[in-house]
């Protein structure tokens, strides 16, 4: 199990969703929920499973929205093993009654759903080709979930100047505040020898204004103990998946690592500050909000 949620509370049990595949397998992967127990996170019998990847959980209001990468064989005489993908959302009162309402636009992952306080949703995209590249971070205010379609979030404004050519990046977790987001995500290259290089990372983004603070790296693989790892290729992956805070100035980051764990780590507020501001002025903020 790897790239998992944080966690999320279902009539009232601790739960987290995780990823769940083969180790060398290509577009059969499924979601699993996950229970707390004594010693160790079991899979809650009779709970749903989902065939997508990377798999986040946010609650809208009375309900519980679960969103992934839904990835397909798309196999072509040029490109027999040819994989596409689209992200996928359901939503529900708890896991029994979930169901697929939406669906983003082909080859788009890292779409991510936020509550804003005007009472709209906020939705960081990922897009994809010509001057995006490999993946640049967008941005779109939408009245309501219904809103969200592969045509209204293709319209996301995108955030300039957060990656140099080479590089890439996605939103994986986000809390707004009044006019601006604490945003929780990765930034991403590949070297010469085809080996992908992976980091957690923070900004805020202002709503109103359109921009964003400075990239802040908030972790790398160096810093968790070594593991496995999917292939060699992989193993320099620091996927992060959400962000907890604490009243105590510090803060927990769920991670997968190297497509193979899963991890979680206590930061202190030096290390979650962006850009001179520490958790403490977000939680001083969200008073205002």
């Amino acid at each position: 199990m790897y790239n998992i949620s944080k966690p999320f509370f279902i009539n009232g049990e601790e739960t987290i969703a995780g990823r769940v595949e083969a180790r060398h397998a290509q577009a059969d992967s499924e979601i699993v929920f996950f229970r707390e127990g004594k010693d160790r996170w079991s899979p809650i019998y009779g709970a749903p499973t989902f065939y997508m990847e990377d798999c986040r959980v946010v609650r809208i209001g009375s309900e519980i929205i679960v969103e992934g990468v839904e990835a397909y064989p798309r196999p072509s005489a040029k490109y027999p093993e040819n994989i596409e993908f689209q992200t996928v959302f359901y939503r529900g009162l708890d896991l029994s009654s979930l169901k697929k309402f939406a669906v983003g636009p082909e080859l788009m992952k890292d779409i991510i759903i936020t509550p804003l306080s005007n009472g709209h949703i906020g939705v960081f995209t990922r897009h994809l080709g010509a001057e995006n590249g490999r993946g640049k971070i967008g941005f779109i205010e939408l009245l309501n979930l219904k809103e969200i379609n592969p045509k209204n979030l293709l319209k996301a404004r995108i955030i300039q100047n957060q990656f140099i050519p080479d590089e890439w990046g996605g939103a994986n977790d986000a809390h707004a505040f009044k006019n601006w987001v604490y945003v929780l995500g990765h930034i991403a290259y590949e070297d010469n020898q085809n080996a992908k290089h992976y980091y957690a990372m923070t900004f805020l983004y202002y709503i109103n204004s359109h921009k964003a603070s400075e990239i802040k790296i908030i972790a790398t693989r160096k810093n968790f103990l070594s593991g496995e790892a999917k292939t060699p290729e992989h193993e320099d992956i620091v996927f992060p998946s959400g962000l907890t805070w604490h009243r105590n100035n510090t803060a927990t980051l769920y991670v997968g690592l190297s497509d193979a764990e899963s991890h979680s780590a206590e930061l202190s507020s030096k290390k979650i500050g962006i850009a001179n501001k520490p958790i403490s002025y977000i939680f001083k903020n969200v008073a205002k909000s």
